[in-house]
């Protein structure tokens, strides 16, 4: 891919210009078959429900789905 890098394993930062991740409420919802909250639901139902910004996010509780395979030429 051009133009697609991995950074360091010691940085945290994301190079711009970047995509972002968003996410309505919280990933442990679905990782705990947890029920949404009532508010939650609410403002959904009521169309004000605001996506989170997760792009920095750490992808590593997803295990092998946030991971990356370096290949070198």
């Amino acid at each position: 891919m051009k133009d697609t890098l991995l950074p360091a394993s010691t940085s945290n930062t994301i190079p711009a210009p970047y995509a972002h991740g968003y996410l309505y409420g919280s990933s442990s919802y679905a990782l705990a078959d947890a029920p949404y909250p009532a508010d939650l639901i609410a403002a959904a139902r009521a169309g004000t429900l605001k996506p989170n910004d997760d792009t920095r996010q750490n992808p590593s509780y997803a295990l092998a789905a946030g991971g990356v395979h370096l290949h070198r030429r």
